[in-house]
């Protein structure tokens, strides 16, 4: 996953698979999260060191789609229970339309090198909010209402310390490059669109 890179503001550059993971994290307590996406990786990458597989590590950006969770997502807009945090537009966090992340998949097996890192990202990042909003837009739900960032630290404090204020911006060029992939959905707008045409609950 795409968070071993880290939580927090990680500036405005795009990064690439050779950005080390995260040294400092929001809180004490995500630092568990990341050392088990570091200990994952590494226990790939000894083994292809060792010629036991041919491993490559792919890191996905947050899943959405049909039977990823968006399915429910639509289902608490529907009934207004899914509230959007107040001014957290501007954090930001790599995504994946579940379809791509498959091809992408099967692209690594096909095309990709042992020992090799690929981001498996859409084209633009986009905060929880937007994307909220917008699938509610689109499948004709109520807008979401908003709550104040204190009481989602309260309530949920996990969530608050690695979602608020992260702004994580990755690059999927070298998959794009060597995978011979790209996502079929570029945006969370394209992903939306097409969750809403295929999607059984919505029809």
């Amino acid at each position: 996953m795409v968070f071993v890179y880290g939580y927090g503001d990680l500036g405005p550059d795009w990064l690439n698979e050779e950005r080390d993971a995260a040294k400092r994290v929001p809180k004490r307590w995500l630092r568990p999260s990341i050392d088990a996406l570091v200990d994952m990786e590494k226990q790939v990458m000894d083994a292809n060191r060792k010629g036991n597989i041919e491993g490559i590590v792919l890191r996905f950006g947050g899943f959405y789609g049909p039977r990823a969770g968006t399915e429910i997502t639509a289902q608490l807009l529907r009934r207004r229970w899914l509230p959007v945090v107040k001014d957290s537009d501007d954090s930001v966090v790599p995504l994946i339309y579940i379809e791509d992340a498959a091809t992408a998949t099967v692209a690594a097996l096909r095309h990709g090198r042992g020992g090799e890192v690929y981001n498996v990202v859409d084209d633009e990042p986009a905060s929880f909010a937007e994307v909220v909003r917008h699938l509610a837009a689109t499948i004709g739900a109520p807008q979401p209402r908003t709550v104040p960032s204190w009481f989602v630290r309260l309530v949920a404090p996990y969530a608050a310390a690695s979602w608020l204020g992260t702004r994580v911006r990755v690059s999927n060029a070298k998959a794009k490059q060597e995978l011979q992939w790209k996502p079929r959905f570029p945006n969370y707008r394209a992903g939306i669109a097409e969750f809403s045409r295929t999607d059984k609950f919505l029809k």
